[in-house]
């Protein structure tokens, strides 16, 4: 009886569909199988071997930004200085030219009222 049971399940199974599915079930075996894997000791030294380029890159580079950084911010405190000297020699001639206007205006009724 347990003989008969099998060969009806067996008999129901559409086989045609297996086979055809067979390339995809054999593709989604061997992909969960290579998630499964453990790296060897080689890949493993590889990948850590990778990563230390990486760090040491961007640590290059870090200093590099760094140097960067610092060298713009002395070229702007250089342009902020200037600015601030333009700014009073600005403010100074504006006032100089204030005072010669007074003085042209003040001339100016003094010649009239003579």
């Amino acid at each position: 009886m347990g003989y008969d049971l099998i060969w009806r399940v067996v008999k129901n199974i559409p086989w045609a569909k297996v086979v055809q599915s067979t390339p995809l079930i054999v593709e989604l075996v061997a992909r969960a199988k290579d998630r499964l894997k453990s790296p060897t000791g080689e890949e493993q030294l590889e990948h850590l071997t990778l990563l230390a380029d990486q760090v040491q890159a961007l640590e290059k580079e870090k200093a590099r930004l760094a140097t960067e950084v610092k060298e713009k911010s002395a070229q702007l405190e250089l342009l902020s200085n200037q600015l601030r000297q333009v700014t009073a020699r600005a403010a100074t001639l504006t006032v100089i030219a204030a005072v010669s206007a007074v003085v042209a205006v003040s001339a100016l009724l003094a010649l009239a009222l003579r």
